[in-house]
């Protein structure tokens, strides 16, 4: 059985989303699709709007076979540790022989080479890259000059766009695994951001509002839960402004701090005019940083992960495939991942009896778990509701849903 491997945060899962799940089906000619997907925490340092369980129940709806949880440590971090994540897990798996991402060029070919200008960073690059860095320019902006200096300015563009970014990274990571025998970049179609589709939804707090953006599949789970509990930022300003004010001068220690950030948010915490965390963000920018590093910073803070800590995590280079969602043609993939003993990673179905089995990965693990309570904590709802120890994998059977999550 081949599989074609994808990772995306869903948050929510939009039709953007089906277009790349049915393209990745299509392209590769896979017999199953296996997504990996941000947990309750994403890339931006946010929490999901809806929690992990049910974004894979919409994404196992619309034709994801088996999808995967992306462990908060990659998840909730820069674009290196999320891709380098993302692929660890893909690759642990022993069954993934093409990887698809999202592009907004759909140009394989101009990826590559900026993809390797940004790893080998030649003298021409890092003379332009300091240059622009000196004169006050944020990195984001000093690089793409720095490019512009050797590939053009065309070409550098791709250094604006967040899926080109990523899938940079996706690139970088892959000439160090060399395991993928197929890439497919799928332009992205001209459809409205996740973002957007986000701000949308909190503004009105009726799913009414999506029903032109989710495919009908999104809309029938959400409709089947409570979909009012939901998150965003706000909502974790007690926790986080407690945490800070007990020990704040451990945010030092967040991967994402460095170069005074942690004194600008402490500093800006004291300020009569900060009354939550999107405020507190607000007061702490710089042009240098994007919110982005703030977010995660104060999101790593909160749940305890350090940079010495990380960096031991990231050496060790631990793993594991944690289901969240499946289809038929998904059990029958980690059936034979088992019954080969093709996967390198463990896989985690039911963490309440597979406790011993995921002994050697709960350093990372751990992480997880705690953010699904910090999640369900600050969405009002018992931290055991819907925890990583009671819920079951959501189970697609056909066309008809079955399972836990819902």
């Amino acid at each position: 059985m081949r599989a074609v491997g994808i990772a995306a945060e869903c948050n929510p899962f939009h039709k953007g989303h089906r277009y790349l799940l049915e393209e990745a089906r299509r392209r590769s000619g896979a017999d199953a699709v296996v997504l990996v997907m941000s947990g309750d925490f994403v890339q931006r340092g946010e929490p999901a709007l809806w929690d992990k369980w049910t974004r894979a129940a919409m994404a196992a709806e619309n034709g994801a076979d088996l999808v995967l949880e992306l462990p908060f440590a990659y998840a909730c971090n820069h674009g290196e540790a999320f891709a380098e994540g993302a692929l660890g897990v893909l690759e642990g798996l022993g069954a993934v022989s093409a990887l698809c991402f999202g592009s907004e060029s759909g140009d394989l070919a101009a990826l590559e080479e900026m993809s390797l200008l940004l790893e080998e960073e030649p003298p021409a690059f890092q003379t332009a890259l300091r240059a622009a860095l000196d004169r006050g320019a944020s990195f984001p902006a000093a690089r793409e000059e720095a490019a512009a200096a050797v590939l053009g300015a065309e070409k550098a563009a791709l250094l604006r766009r967040p899926n080109e970014i990523l899938a940079l990274e996706y690139l970088k990571q892959l000439r160090r695994l060399g395991r993928f025998a197929e890439l497919i970049a799928v332009r992205r179609v001209d459809l409205p951001k996740a973002s957007a589709l986000r701000q949308k939804y909190l503004k009105s707090k009726e799913l009414q509002s999506l029903s032109d953006d989710l495919p009908p599949e999104s809309t029938a789970v959400l409709q089947k839960i409570d979909h009012s509990v939901h998150m965003e930022l706000n909502k974790l300003t007690p926790f986080l402004f407690w945490q800070m004010q007990r020990e704040g001068e451990r945010m030092a220690d967040a991967p994402s701090a460095g170069e005074g950030l942690e004194m600008r948010l402490r500093k800006a915490l004291r300020r009569p005019d900060c009354g939550n965390a999107e405020q507190l963000i607000a007061l702490a920018n710089s042009k240098r940083y994007p919110d982005s590093r703030l977010r995660r910073l104060l999101i790593q803070f909160l749940l305890g992960l350090d940079r010495a800590g990380w960096e031991e995590l990231r050496a060790r280079r631990l793993f594991y495939a944690r289901v969240l969602a499946l289809s038929e043609r998904g059990a029958a993939l980690l059936r034979a991942c088992r019954k080969e003993e093709r996967a390198r990673i463990p896989i985690i179905s039911n963490l309440s009896k597979e406790l011993r089995d995921a002994e050697p990965v709960l350093p990372l693990l751990r992480f997880d778990v705690l953010a699904s309570s910090l999640w369900h904590l600050a969405a009002g709802e018992s931290p055991y509701h819907r925890s990583d120890y009671v819920m079951a994998p959501y189970f697609r059977k056909g066309e008809q849903a079955h399972g836990t999550s819902l």
